[in-house]
């Protein structure tokens, strides 16, 4: 298993990636979430350009973190891992709301 660090660092290349090929402008930015399978399900479908990635409760934590550090983001409210578990959050979405489906 990759380490949380290693998983984020991959993430949020994919991340930048993404953004350089939907062509995100300088102001548009990432909106980073926990999310169950139905609730990255429906990000997926509604949003262009989301990014997922699973993980353990431990590891998803910590790449919640990293992530948003990396995209220079504050923390507005910092889950723990009984609000992982207790929610069933599996997954680190990542999506951009201006870029809603049509």
């Amino acid at each position: 298993m990759q380490s949380a660090e290693r998983q984020a660092k991959e993430y949020l290349y994919d991340l930048q990636n993404k953004a350089r090929e939907s062509g995100f402008k300088p102001d548009e930015k990432w909106h980073v979430s926990l999310a169950t399978i139905a609730e990255k399900n429906a990000i997926e479908k509604n949003y262009h350009a989301a990014i997922a990635a699973k993980a353990i409760p431990e590891v998803l934590l910590a790449m919640f973190g990293l992530v948003q550090t990396g995209l220079k983001q504050s923390l507005t409210e910092v889950p723990d891992i009984k609000d992982i578990k207790l929610n069933r959050w599996e997954y680190l979405v990542a999506y951009n709301p201006e870029r809603e489906r049509r």
